[in-house]
Protein backbone atom coordinates (compact mmCIF):
# COMPACT_ATOMS: atom_id res chain seq x y z
CA UNK A 1 0.00 0.00 0.00
CA UNK A 2 0.94 3.41 -1.17
CA UNK A 3 1.79 5.45 2.34
CA UNK A 4 1.30 9.04 0.77
CA UNK A 5 -2.22 9.85 -0.53
CA UNK A 6 -2.62 12.52 -4.22
CA UNK A 7 -4.69 15.56 -2.05
CA UNK A 8 -4.46 17.56 -5.07
CA UNK A 9 -3.00 17.65 -8.87
CA UNK A 10 -2.93 20.51 -11.43
CA UNK A 11 -5.62 19.90 -14.45
CA UNK A 12 -4.59 21.89 -17.88
CA UNK A 13 -5.22 25.03 -18.40
CA UNK A 14 -8.25 24.67 -19.83
CA UNK A 15 -9.56 28.27 -20.59
CA UNK A 16 -9.05 29.44 -23.93
CA UNK A 17 -12.58 30.98 -24.57
CA UNK A 18 -14.49 33.52 -22.46
CA UNK A 19 -17.50 35.36 -23.22
CA UNK A 20 -16.67 38.48 -21.38
CA UNK A 21 -13.39 38.76 -23.73
CA UNK A 22 -16.11 38.57 -26.60
CA UNK A 23 -18.29 41.41 -25.32
CA UNK A 24 -15.20 43.42 -24.17
CA UNK A 25 -14.47 43.86 -27.65
CA UNK A 26 -17.32 44.21 -29.06
CA UNK A 27 -17.67 46.80 -26.55
CA UNK A 28 -14.64 48.21 -27.50
CA UNK A 29 -15.01 48.34 -31.34
CA UNK A 30 -18.24 50.07 -30.88
CA UNK A 31 -16.05 52.55 -28.73
CA UNK A 32 -13.35 52.79 -31.18
CA UNK A 33 -16.12 53.34 -34.38
CA UNK A 34 -17.55 56.00 -32.03
CA UNK A 35 -14.74 57.91 -31.69
CA UNK A 36 -13.53 57.52 -35.35
CA UNK A 37 -17.20 59.29 -36.43
CA UNK A 38 -16.06 61.80 -34.00
CA UNK A 39 -13.01 62.20 -35.05
CA UNK A 40 -14.68 62.70 -38.30
CA UNK A 41 -16.85 65.05 -37.39
CA UNK A 42 -13.91 67.10 -35.51
CA UNK A 43 -12.27 66.89 -39.03
CA UNK A 44 -14.72 68.43 -40.75
CA UNK A 45 -16.01 70.98 -38.57
CA UNK A 46 -13.07 71.62 -36.40
CA UNK A 47 -13.09 71.46 -32.70
CA UNK A 48 -15.85 73.91 -32.65
CA UNK A 49 -18.02 70.95 -32.81
CA UNK A 50 -17.76 70.53 -28.80
CA UNK A 51 -18.73 74.20 -28.38
CA UNK A 52 -22.17 73.25 -30.42
CA UNK A 53 -22.33 70.11 -28.78
CA UNK A 54 -21.65 70.18 -25.68
CA UNK A 55 -22.94 67.33 -24.59
CA UNK A 56 -20.67 64.83 -27.81
CA UNK A 57 -17.81 65.18 -24.92
CA UNK A 58 -19.92 63.10 -22.97
CA UNK A 59 -20.31 60.11 -24.46
CA UNK A 60 -16.57 61.12 -26.26
CA UNK A 61 -14.90 60.06 -22.73
CA UNK A 62 -16.70 56.91 -22.22
CA UNK A 63 -15.37 55.72 -25.37
CA UNK A 64 -12.36 56.33 -24.41
CA UNK A 65 -12.45 54.95 -21.57
CA UNK A 66 -14.30 51.85 -23.00
CA UNK A 67 -11.50 51.57 -25.52
CA UNK A 68 -8.94 51.45 -22.81
CA UNK A 69 -10.85 48.85 -20.45
CA UNK A 70 -11.01 46.82 -23.64
CA UNK A 71 -7.25 46.80 -24.23
CA UNK A 72 -7.02 46.22 -20.62
CA UNK A 73 -9.08 42.73 -20.16
CA UNK A 74 -7.83 41.69 -23.95
CA UNK A 75 -4.55 41.88 -22.05
CA UNK A 76 -5.08 40.83 -18.88
CA UNK A 77 -7.22 37.91 -20.13
CA UNK A 78 -4.67 36.88 -23.08
CA UNK A 79 -1.91 36.79 -20.48
CA UNK A 80 -3.58 35.04 -17.93
CA UNK A 81 -4.05 32.22 -21.02
CA UNK A 82 -0.77 32.27 -21.76
CA UNK A 83 0.43 31.55 -18.23
CA UNK A 84 -1.98 29.21 -17.33
CA UNK A 85 -0.67 26.96 -20.06
CA UNK A 86 3.08 28.11 -19.24
CA UNK A 87 2.81 26.73 -15.76
CA UNK A 88 1.26 23.68 -16.30
CA UNK A 89 3.49 22.65 -19.11
CA UNK A 90 6.30 23.25 -16.68
CA UNK A 91 4.65 21.24 -14.29
CA UNK A 92 4.05 17.98 -16.81
CA UNK A 93 7.65 18.56 -18.09
CA UNK A 94 9.10 18.66 -14.48
CA UNK A 95 10.28 21.67 -14.38
CA UNK A 96 8.66 22.44 -10.47
CA UNK A 97 10.61 22.60 -7.38
CA UNK A 98 10.16 19.88 -4.86
CA UNK A 99 9.78 19.53 -1.09
CA UNK A 100 9.30 17.05 1.55
CA UNK A 101 8.46 17.83 5.36
CA UNK A 102 6.11 18.76 7.57
CA UNK A 103 3.33 21.87 7.76
CA UNK A 104 5.12 24.29 10.30
CA UNK A 105 3.99 28.08 11.34
CA UNK A 106 0.39 27.07 9.33
CA UNK A 107 -1.66 31.01 9.53
CA UNK A 108 -5.04 30.10 7.44
CA UNK A 109 -7.17 32.53 5.51
CA UNK A 110 -9.34 34.63 8.10
CA UNK A 111 -12.91 34.27 7.30
CA UNK A 112 -12.87 38.58 6.46
CA UNK A 113 -10.05 37.54 3.30
CA UNK A 114 -7.94 40.22 4.19
CA UNK A 115 -4.57 38.05 4.39
CA UNK A 116 -2.92 35.08 2.69
CA UNK A 117 -3.17 31.66 3.60
CA UNK A 118 0.48 30.92 4.34
CA UNK A 119 2.62 28.13 5.87
CA UNK A 120 6.21 26.82 5.68
CA UNK A 121 7.77 23.03 4.58
CA UNK A 122 11.79 22.79 5.59
CA UNK A 123 11.87 26.62 5.77
CA UNK A 124 10.05 26.99 2.68
CA UNK A 125 7.03 29.71 2.54
CA UNK A 126 4.42 29.09 0.58
CA UNK A 127 1.26 31.34 0.70
CA UNK A 128 -1.83 31.49 -1.85
CA UNK A 129 -4.96 33.67 -1.45
CA UNK A 130 -8.71 32.18 -2.22
CA UNK A 131 -8.71 31.79 -5.87
CA UNK A 132 -9.88 27.79 -4.91
CA UNK A 133 -8.72 27.39 -8.65
CA UNK A 134 -7.84 23.69 -9.96
CA UNK A 135 -5.37 24.82 -12.09
CA UNK A 136 -3.02 24.98 -8.88
CA UNK A 137 -3.42 24.63 -5.31
CA UNK A 138 -5.41 27.42 -3.61
CA UNK A 139 -8.08 26.36 -1.74
CA UNK A 140 -7.64 28.08 2.05
CA UNK A 141 -8.13 25.63 5.14
CA UNK A 142 -11.36 27.67 5.67
CA UNK A 143 -13.22 26.49 1.82
CA UNK A 144 -12.46 23.11 2.41
CA UNK A 145 -8.43 23.43 1.94
CA UNK A 146 -6.42 19.95 3.01
CA UNK A 147 -3.52 21.45 3.84
CA UNK A 148 -2.93 21.88 7.90
CA UNK A 149 -0.64 22.11 10.74
CA UNK A 150 1.36 19.39 11.21
CA UNK A 151 0.69 17.50 7.88
CA UNK A 152 3.69 15.91 6.17
CA UNK A 153 3.66 16.68 2.71
CA UNK A 154 5.41 16.61 -0.97
CA UNK A 155 4.56 19.36 -2.61
CA UNK A 156 5.80 20.36 -6.13
CA UNK A 157 5.53 24.04 -6.59
CA UNK A 158 6.36 26.94 -8.09
CA UNK A 159 7.28 30.31 -6.32
CA UNK A 160 7.01 33.71 -7.73
CA UNK A 161 8.29 36.63 -5.82
CA UNK A 162 6.13 39.60 -6.12
CA UNK A 163 8.49 41.84 -3.87
CA UNK A 164 5.43 41.56 -1.04
CA UNK A 165 6.09 39.43 2.28
CA UNK A 166 4.80 36.23 1.06
CA UNK A 167 6.06 34.58 -2.40
CA UNK A 168 3.14 33.92 -4.80
CA UNK A 169 2.87 29.93 -4.46
CA UNK A 170 1.43 27.84 -7.35
CA UNK A 171 1.79 24.69 -5.91
CA UNK A 172 0.71 22.22 -8.21
CA UNK A 173 1.04 18.85 -6.59
CA UNK A 174 0.21 17.54 -2.78
CA UNK A 175 0.87 13.85 -1.34
CA UNK A 176 -0.04 14.04 2.24
CA UNK A 177 1.01 11.02 4.43
CA UNK A 178 -1.14 8.53 5.47
CA UNK A 179 -0.14 8.44 9.01
CA UNK A 180 -0.21 12.68 9.57
CA UNK A 181 -3.93 12.44 8.09
CA UNK A 182 -5.24 10.33 10.76
CA UNK A 183 -3.16 12.34 13.58
CA UNK A 184 -4.39 16.02 12.18
CA UNK A 185 -7.38 14.45 12.16
CA UNK A 186 -8.00 14.56 16.11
Amino acid sequence: MNEYILAFEAKEYAEWFSWMYVIAIVVGLIAIGFIRAILQAVKKDGFGIFRKEKLLIIPLLFAIVFSYATVIIAYEGGNGVIDGHSLYNRYKNGECDYVEGYVTDFHPMPDDLHDSEHFKVNGILFSYGADNSEYYYSTCQKDGGILKEGSYVRLWYTNVDIGGEYPMSYIMRIEIKRSSLSSTQN
